[in-house]
């Protein structure tokens, strides 16, 4: 699987690349777990409450760090004028950088940017008609914000909100996720 080998090159190439800073360099392996709001304007869909599932991994310092994230999720909204449904099963794959600033012994700030390939698709049923909408694979690129509050060292609640750059010229048709979530530190 191409992806996986990316996966495997980045963490390779990130220990080599911050070599130097050996003794601060480190890799975490983050499980992600989280409920999201995704408003994607190109479709007119918000969906609230989509459950949000996979993995992240960080090698670097705090300064500077290479982070490569897979998740997928699942979640649906029903609308009573028009009656309808919507059905969304969403999977993704992000590569990028982050730095992270402590603002306290309990609170970072995550700043991270990079590119996200995602496969979105809805499943629209108004009133029997069903019609279905994506499936397929788009890379886009991502910057976003995060608030960290950790409980202990090895775990962490996360605050998140990214924006997902779908054009320049229009910019409603551009994606914002809100993301809850706790992080397990290993």
């Amino acid at each position: 699987m191409n992806r996986m080998k990316i996966l495997a090159l980045l963490c390779v190439f990130s220990s080599v690349f911050l070599g130097a800073k050996r003794a601060e360099a480190r890799i975490m392996i983050e499980p992600i777990a989280s409920y999201q709001s995704l408003h994607q304007a190109s479709t007119s869909l918000s969906v609230s409450g989509l459950l949000v599932y996979g993995g992240r991994i960080v090698v670097g310092t705090s300064k500077l760090a290479v982070e490569a994230e897979y998740a997928q999720g699942s979640g649906s909204q029903s609308f009573t004028a028009p009656t309808e449904t919507v059905k969304l099963t969403y999977q993704l794959f992000r590569l990028g950088l982050r730095t992270t600033r402590m603002l306290s012994q309990r609170f970072d700030l995550i700043i991270r940017g990079g590119a996200q390939d995602t496969k979105l698709k809805s499943v629209w049923d108004a009133s029997g008609v069903v019609t279905t909408l994506g499936d397929r694979w788009y890379v886009r690129p991502y910057g976003g914000l995060g608030l960290e509050f950790y409980l202990s060292k090895k775990l962490s609640f996360l605050v998140e909100s990214t924006y997902i750059l779908n054009s320049t010229s229009n910019l409603k048709q551009n994606d914002f996720q809100t993301t809850f979530g706790i992080n397990f530190h290993f």
